[in-house]
């Protein structure tokens, strides 16, 4: 049996399953149905919360690939990335490119402290290592193995894994880097 994934709170989609019924389509895009109470509290939370946008640059350093990578993948989510360098892409965007079901509402409706780990750089197989040796002493394959198995929740981002981090570790670095002298 499957261990459960740890971030089921953001309701991850994989890119060959089927979207739920109440989803309804429009423009190539596939938009989930919402009710008017629900699309009320949705935009106060955004009136407090704004979604952030990326560059290029930024998107290739949360998502640890080159420019060529990033270009290729916001190209195949159906977002132009154009040859112009202030291109800026919404956060929504790129959490629907992670496998995110609704980032809209992931992001409206989350607690500060998620919304730290979806603001988080995503981490490479080894940064995950490196992150948890102080729990596990896994090797680097372990990792890799149990992504590619399913055990580990992971992101494709092209053909590499990536993983977001838990809520501990980005409440530490969070911290570190506010207390860290400018």
């Amino acid at each position: 049996m499957k261990p459960e994934a740890p971030h089921d709170k953001f309701q991850h989609r994989s890119a060959g399953t089927n979207h739920p019924p109440e989803a309804t389509k429009g423009e190539g895009k596939t938009t989930p149905s919402r009710s008017a109470a629900e699309t009320r509290e949705i935009a106060r939370a955004l009136a407090k919360h704004p979604i952030p946008e990326f560059t290029k640059k930024t998107i290739s350093k949360r998502w640890s690939v080159g420019a060529d990578t990033v270009r290729r993948l916001l190209r195949d989510s159906g977002l132009n990335p154009g040859r112009t360098r202030d291109l800026t892409v919404p956060l929504t965007d790129l959490l629907a490119i992670e496998g995110v079901s609704d980032p809209l509402k992931t992001w409206a409706l989350s607690s500060d402290d998620e919304r730290l780990i979806l603001l988080a750089d995503l981490l490479t197989p080894e940064d995950k290592r490196d992150d948890d040796n102080r729990i596990l002493k896994l090797h680097l394959g372990t990792y890799r193995r149990h992504a590619r198995e399913g055990r580990l929740f992971s992101i494709r981002i092209g053909k590499q894994h990536r993983f977001r981090r838990d809520l501990a570790s980005a409440l530490y670095r969070h911290e570190m880097l506010r207390s860290k002298p400018k």
